[in-house]
């Protein structure tokens, strides 16, 4: 709002201290002292997201998702009570509206389900911001920049308060690796999903040539085969059953989640499949 007073920082000026890791840097520690400073005088501090500075001075941003994990950080350092998230959604649903007609918004949503869901697929808020309030267990809330509706709060549960909410995440434009033997390729391309030590699948994006280039290089031979995607079934407490469904195979069931793999073609028809099984009150 105008005639608010404000102070505006860089990610160095706020305290933000990263490892040297260009473009995908980690925050190691946020000095907030300026950040009170500027409080106490009773001014707004405005936090440029995004970034950091190593020990030695270098700026460093911090890759995918980091605005979000960047105000998840300072507000977890802050001890903040609750950070909120604005997007254009309203909120975090449990399942992804352009695939499922008739999803809905979730009220609120575990730390460790929405943790499960971001792993698996879910864009609305990046792990890595999910992660930086775990220490401090700081409450976050996603909302919508443009109406007053209330969000979905990501909470921090016990054990023993699961709930019996269910919600669906998946990936798109994904291409199945195979090489001819076991290999360790995770260490290479980190960003693979592992099938078994010979397959992968690997999301088809801007980094997939040189991910590509990379992991011939140290493993050589490789078989490619794109248009494949994987849904799953995040649950918060321990998986109750496990179904199958045509032309998809299960490719990971453990305590909280199944993930099915399958062509892209049907990926809308099977995630209606298990939508109406596991999710539909």
């Amino acid at each position: 709002m105008n005639g608010i007073p404000a102070v505006a920082f860089t990610g160095r000026q706020a305290g933000i201290l990263t490892d040297d890791n260009p473009g995908n840097a980690e925050i190691l520690k946020i000095n907030t002292f300026r950040i009170l400073k500027a409080l106490g005088e009773r001014k707004t501090p405005v936090v440029a997201g995004f970034q950091g500075v190593t020990s030695e001075g270098d700026v460093r941003t911090l890759g995918r998702g980091g605005s979000d994990t960047s105000a998840v950080a300072l507000g977890s350092s802050l001890g903040s009570e609750v950070v909120e998230i604005y997007s254009d959604v309203d909120g975090i649903a449990n399942c992804d509206p352009r695939q499922i007609h008739g999803s809905v918004f979730m009220d609120s949503v575990s730390v460790n389900q929405v943790l499960s869901m971001a792993y698996e697929g879910s864009k609305v808020i990046h792990p890595r911001a999910i992660k930086a309030s775990l220490k401090t267990k700081t409450e976050i809330v996603v909302r919508n920049t443009f109406n007053e509706q209330s969000g979905t709060k990501i909470y921090h549960n016990a054990p023993d308060q699961q709930s019996e909410q269910v919600a669906l995440a998946h990936r798109d434009e994904l291409v199945l690796i195979e090489f001819d033997k076991k290999t360790d390729a995770l260490k290479t391309v980190p960003e693979l999903i592992r099938l078994d030590d010979k397959k992968f699948l690997l999301k088809n994006d801007v980094y997939l040539k040189n991910r590509i280039k990379k992991l011939q290089k140290n493993f050589g031979t490789l078989k490619k085969e794109q248009d494949w995607a994987t849904i799953s079934v995040v649950f918060d407490k321990p998986v109750p059953e496990i179904i199958n469904i045509k032309d998809a195979k299960i490719i990971q069931s453990s305590k909280n989640l199944i993930c099915y793999m399958l062509k892209e073609v049907d990926l809308s028809k099977s995630m209606r499949i298990l939508y109406d099984h596991f999710v539909r009150l």
